[in-house]
């Protein structure tokens, strides 16, 4: 596994350093402006998740996955390095995103809003989400997968906006009261377990998600 992960930080050297400079620095003056870091959280975990999964694609077209096949591996391995290395690519990113927004010049946000518990979380679950859902359709339809992936958020925030439209306030209601059961149920697991119940949850679905990947991948034609 570590064989993979390093063949694709050398082979992808270039592209990586370029992302690497930009998409932090991007995400560090963005963030700085934000009078809370939420929004960066969430648009920040997008952005980190692109960058993996389009490492991946670069592999595909090159064909690198099949020659790697032919190497003493198995493709469980190879999906297996690509979710060590997605995630030691995102977690980098935003560690440097992060120390970027509290040095950029005029920034809004303190030492404390970053590393507050509640916003490492909802950047993990942010990253959770959206890199969990990519891979599975990533290693089914390639580089599509991406665009399947964004037409379906289009997609659920036209179905969004009709409920609202057609339902009215019942919808809205309805949309306010679940983030409210969730906090109140963290409340009543206080600080700690309310972070354990969050991690434990993240790491169910990460290996859900690795689990399809390595399934539709063990069958997937190369």
């Amino acid at each position: 596994m570590l064989n993979h992960i390093l063949k694709d930080l050398r082979l992808h050297r270039r592209y990586l350093l370029i992302f690497g400079f930009f998409y932090p620095l991007y995400m560090g003056y963005f963030g700085s402006r934000l009078s809370t870091p939420t929004v960066a959280a969430i648009f920040g975990a997008f952005l980190y998740a692109l960058v993996p999964i389009i490492v991946f694609g670069r592999e595909d077209k090159f064909k690198a996955v099949g020659f790697a096949l032919s190497l003493p591996t198995t493709r469980r391995e190879i999906v297996q390095s690509r979710y060590l290395l997605g995630w030691l690519l995102m977690i980098v990113f935003y560690l440097i995103s992060s120390v970027l927004m509290l040095l950029m010049p005029g920034g809004q946000i303190d030492l404390g809003e970053v590393i507050a518990v509640r916003t490492v979380l909802l950047t993990l679950a942010s990253m959770t989400f959206v890199f969990g859902t990519l891979m599975p359709l990533f290693v089914w339809f390639g580089m599509t997968g991406l665009m399947v992936f964004l037409v379906a958020m289009q997609v659920l925030g036209i179905v969004f906006l009709l409920l609202r439209f057609v339902v009215g306030r019942g919808a809205i209601a309805i949309v306010k009261a679940l983030p409210r059961s969730i906090s109140a149920a963290i409340a009543a697991l206080g600080p700690a377990g309310a972070a354990a119940a969050v991690l434990a949850v993240l790491v169910l679905v990460n290996l859900i998600s690795l689990g399809i990947s390595t399934r539709v991948f063990a069958r997937k034609e190369l």
